[in-house]
């Protein structure tokens, strides 16, 4: 029993902080440097249903609730947080190609756009609202690239990249009564 106990006080954070002190592997321009961080996070979030499973009864009580949090917590990592990044990222990218580039430009916001629509169809009602206005933003900014007008879509992605930021740090009033501000959740396959 005592050594569940130190399993679990110990044994986690310790894993954890194992796996963030990996180092990056070299990405290349196209792909977002932080994108080695989602693998790091699913193994991670594997890692605690494991060790929720492996407690079994022995002061499960204990083990339960800071188990459900670092859950909830990598669930918003991974179904917010890093979205938004790479969705930022692409956004970024499709101003600096906008005017010299349109096609990649199109092609960075179609990226972006994907993935902010995955935030929005995987996470329930909450996060679709939240997303609404920077898909419309990606729409029209897409829509003035198409009629070469380059320099309003730069002026559109700009202030996207800024809302990302700004939802980025808001995240945890964002996510407030959220589908991943639930502890019964379901945990990404």
């Amino acid at each position: 029993m005592i050594a569940r106990g130190r399993v679990a006080r110990f044994g986690l954070p310790l894993t954890l902080t194992l796996i963030a002190c990996q180092p990056a592997p070299a990405t290349d321009a196209g792909e977002p440097p932080y994108s080695f961080l989602e693998s790091r996070v699913e193994a991670a979030l594997r890692h605690v249903e494991d060790a929720r499973v492996a407690l079994g009864s022995d002061r499960a009580a204990e083990a339960t609730s800071p188990l459900e949090a670092a859950s909830v917590g990598l669930r918003k990592v991974q179904g917010y947080y890093l979205p938004l990044l790479e969705a930022r990222f692409h956004v970024g990218r499709a101003m600096e190609l906008s005017t010299t580039s349109p096609d990649d430009g199109r092609a960075a916001i179609e990226s972006a756009r994907m993935t902010l629509d995955g935030v929005a169809t995987s996470h329930g009602e909450h996060l679709a609202r939240e997303m609404q206005e920077p898909l419309a933003k990606l729409d029209e900014a897409r829509t003035r690239l198409e009629s070469g007008e380059g320099e309003e879509a730069r002026g559109i992605l700009r202030r996207l990249y800024e809302q990302l930021e700004v939802l980025f740090f808001r995240g945890e009033l964002v996510l407030e009564g959220s589908e991943l501000d639930s502890p019964l959740a379901e945990p990404p396959n």
